[in-house]
């Protein structure tokens, strides 16, 4: 349940305007060179968040497939 209730957050994410991207959405910034490097700490944050959750209550969730997706090969 909680892989299921995860991707479907991201799923969603990449397409919602977020504020410390400017008010682009992940896809945007993602074709924006000035925007990467907003983006590329954006998503190491949200790395480290779910390297904790899944420390911490022993799941696996990962989001390689949002950075595949956003063209974000370096944070694989």
């Amino acid at each position: 349940l909680i892989t299921k209730v995860n991707r479907e957050h991201y799923r969603k994410f990449l397409d919602m305007q977020i504020p410390a991207l400017n008010g682009r959405t992940p896809r945007q910034a993602a074709g924006d060179p000035a925007m990467r490097p907003a983006l590329i700490d954006l998503m190491k944050d949200h790395i480290h968040g779910l390297q904790d959750l899944n420390r911490s209550h022993g799941t696996d969730l990962s989001i390689d497939w949002v950075l595949e997706e956003l063209g974000l090969r370096e944070l694989l």
